[in-house]
Order: C-alpha cells, then sequence, then structure tokens
C-alpha cells in the first residue's frame, strides 16, 4: 500500500484538508493518507475555519488533532507533500537521505513552483479558496495516477 503524508506547518489547516480531499478522491485506490506538521508543540484540532471550509466537499474535520511529522514518518512514507517551497526544504535539509520523495503539491501536481498560501486566521473565504485551490491539484494527481 502506497503512503503518503500531507505536510504544513501546524497541521490545522492546509494539511489536514489535503488529507481530508485527498481520502475522498482516493476513496477507491489502496493508499494510506495522513498529515502532519512541522511545528506541533502540542496536539490541536483544526482550526474553526478549516473545519467549515471542508464542509463544501462533506468532510468533517471535527475530529482531527494536529501531528509533528517525524523521522519515522518520512522513512516510512512514499510520497510527501508539502504546502509550501519552505516546507520541502525543511525536510530534505533535515532528512537529505529521503530528498526523493518531498515535493510541494503543486511541484507534484504541475511541476510548479507556487505554495499554498496558509490561511491560518484569515476569514472563511481565504479557507475556501485554500481548500478549492488544494482539490484541483489533488484531482490533478488523481487524474494523472500516483
Amino acid at each position: 500500500m502506497k503512503k503518503i503524508i500531507f505536510v504544513c506547518t501546524g497541521n490545522t489547516c492546509r494539511s489536514p484538508m489535503a488529507e481530508a480531499v485527498a481520502k475522498k478522491i482516493f476513496k477507491n485506490i489502496d493508499v494510506d493518507i495522513s498529515s502532519r506538521g512541522l511545528s506541533c508543540a502540542f496536539p490541536l484540532k483544526a482550526s474553526f475555519n478549516a473545519i467549515c471550509a471542508a464542509k463544501k466537499y462533506n468532510l468533517d474535520l471535527s475530529k482531527h488533532i494536529s501531528h509533528q511529522l517525524t523521522q519515522q514518518d518520512i522513512k516510512d512514507t512514499d510520497l510527501i507533500l508539502t504546502m509550501t517551497k519552505e516546507h520541502t526544504s525543511i525536510i530534505k535539509n533535515a532528512f537529505p537521505e529521503y530528498k526523493d520523495k518531498v515535493y510541494t503539491l503543486y511541484e507534484y501536481a504541475e511541476n510548479s513552483d507556487k505554495d499554498i498560501k496558509d490561511p491560518y486566521g484569515c476569514d472563511l473565504d481565504e479557507y475556501i479558496k485554500c481548500i478549492d485551490e488544494i482539490s484541483v491539484l489533488i484531482n490533478k494527481i488523481y487524474e494523472r495516477g500516483l
């Protein structure tokens, strides 16, 4: 079974939304999908606006709890999709032996160097734009095939 981890900063907005979207899109494929953060000092729920934005796609983030990305996660995963070039750089610099499995979501979906903007602290419209953007990219990956 292929394993994919989506990574953002705190694992309360972008990566949990990406995880939920991907689980829905890849529901008929044997793939293990999860999300992590690079800076999770203690477990937090998904942000309120992330929960609300996910409802647009009939997704439930109300039970999500943030998790820190670990070296074991990186070792055990086939593909790590980050939200920004900075996230990718941090992981590749800390674990260069795993650099070939780490990409930004944009890089993997479109071979683009764009980032997924962090909606944290913004209004619901920004979260909806974010999950829409994430959904388009994950659909491209699905259509192309993992």
